[in-house]
């Protein structure tokens, strides 16, 4: 299962993407390596949809309480 939430890239470097998340003020570093298919972000400034599987966001201890999904189950 995976999780999607609305994120906002404020810095990115070569193996990860910084991010706010759903407007929640904190940045968060993703490695590029867990982003999902069905992504809109890539590039700082970019905002959009990210998604990420339900195992990362919650050993990575992101928020849980957005959009969970099956995307690409």
């Amino acid at each position: 299962m995976n999780i999607s939430y609305r994120a906002e890239v404020t810095a990115e470097s070569e193996k990860a993407l910084c991010v706010s998340l759903d407007g929640d003020g904190i940045r968060h570093w993703i490695p590029k390596s867990q982003i999902l298919s069905g992504t809109q972000v890539s590039h700082t400034g970019e905002r959009g949809l990210l998604v990420v599987s339900t195992w990362f966001a919650r050993t990575a201890h992101l928020p849980q309480s957005q959009g969970e999904s099956h995307h690409g189950i």
